[in-house]
């Protein structure tokens, strides 16, 4: 059973997408309260920051037995240098320790600890964002489906005045629905992939077998919960895993665009459950979190931006960006007619410049404006688009 056990951890473990951030600004915070060092976290402040800043919280992988917080991938100091977000690394109690549901009863008190301390680690309550990798995606998965389950909650361990609703999830190598997985492998998997064993890492998550606790199972698994108005989602899988199969993130993805939810999915080809294409995870999961959470969202609105975010809007062209001075905007008069409205705000959610205007020619100067990234919208009477501009 230990021989087994151990394949599973080596299998669910933390991939070479993952290295080391720099020191956190606050170290082994405990959110709980009770000295468990499985419920310390790791909070990462971007520099002189003056106003509430969109966070994303980083929950690893490891089978659900093993791993800790420090892993987290190099593409989330990006958001934290780049773009001004708070990056927050948890640990939660593993399977050795304690069986399901504790690991999303930590996962939710931690987000539930942030917002009692919003002001103290300078984060916005209304822009929470989760990466998971791994077994970590199984569980930022659930705790973005499952809004206001009083079971998966968790509420006696504090803050239960404070929502754990996410405005964002990302996943990469995850797994959503514990009831179908065996059947989800392709064949080229080997036997001991399928997990409705004795010894394995999800037996030892469930405290029993998939097939003798159904029930339980499908307690655990993402998809029971999924309804509309999920906040958007970013999947990302390799088509050759052997550990978690490709289809639950397919399967995932189906069940949220059925309902009418905003998603993306990437399938990478070549890769399996390690291996994945970092820059090309880099880029997706960045543009994700920006495009998601650096617009401000009011906490009583659906969770997604319902923002159509483009490089280049279909209906504009807009140029030259990066731009120094002055952004010119061409609109396609065979396509828009009227007022346009538009706003461009920093990363921070501040607005610099907030007009109206006619087609088909729009200048902008920009020249008082500090370099940065920021984002101009443009609500025309077709259509709300976001273009990221680049000021030099």
């Amino acid at each position: 059973m230990k021989n087994l056990l151990a394949l599973s951890i080596m299998l669910f473990g933390i991939s070479s997408l993952h290295a080391q951030l720099s020191t956190p600004t606050f170290q082994d915070v405990d959110y709980v309260g009770q000295g468990d060092t499985s419920q310390f976290l790791d909070i990462y402040l971007p520099a002189n920051i003056n106003d509430p800043r969109p966070a994303v919280i980083y929950i690893h992988g490891g089978s659900w037995a093993a791993g800790e917080k420090g892993g987290a991938p190099r593409y989330l100091s990006d958001l934290v240098t780049e773009y001004g977000f708070v990056l927050v690394d948890i640990n939660y109690r593993l399977s050795k320790q304690s069986t399901f549901p504790a690991q999303i009863h930590d996962c939710k008190t931690a987000i539930r600890y942030l917002r009692e301390n919003a002001d103290l680690y300078s984060i916005d309550t209304c822009r929470i964002g989760l990466l998971g990798s791994s077994a970590g995606a199984q569980l930022a998965t659930l705790v973005g489906l499952s809004q206001d389950d009083p079971f998966l909650e968790g509420a006696n361990q504090g803050y239960a005045n404070h929502s754990s609703h996410v405005q964002a999830v990302a996943s990469i190598s995850g797994l959503a629905d514990f009831l179908t997985l065996d059947s989800s492998f392709p064949n080229f998997c080997p036997p001991e992939s399928k997990q409705d064993r004795e010894g394995s890492a999800v037996t030892h998550l469930l405290g029993c077998q998939i097939s003798i606790c159904e029930d339980i199972a499908e307690d655990a698994s993402p998809v029971s919960y999924l309804s509309t108005n999920e906040p958007p989602f970013s999947i990302h899988h390799g088509k050759l895993d052997c550990t978690v199969p490709a289809a639950q993130s397919q399967l995932l993805y189906n069940k949220l665009v059925a309902k009418d939810n905003e998603a993306e999915i990437f399938i990478y080809p070549n890769a399996g459950h390690d291996g994945l294409p970092e820059k090309q995870i880099i880029d997706r999961l960045t543009a994700f979190f920006v495009k998601e959470l650096s617009n401000p969202i009011p906490c009583e609105s659906p969770v997604s931006t319902g923002v159509n975010f483009i490089e280049s809007a279909s209906n504009w062209r807009v140029y030259p960006n990066p731009v120094s001075n002055e952004l010119q905007l061409e609109a396609n008069p065979t396509t828009i007619s009227g007022i346009v409205h538009l706003r461009l705000f920093d990363t921070a959610g501040k607005v610099h410049v907030e007009r109206q205007a006619t087609y088909p020619s729009i200048r902008l100067y920009l020249s008082d404006l500090a370099p940065g990234i920021y984002f101009l919208e443009i609500l025309d009477d077709r259509q709300r688009q976001m273009i990221k501009v680049i000021k030099q």
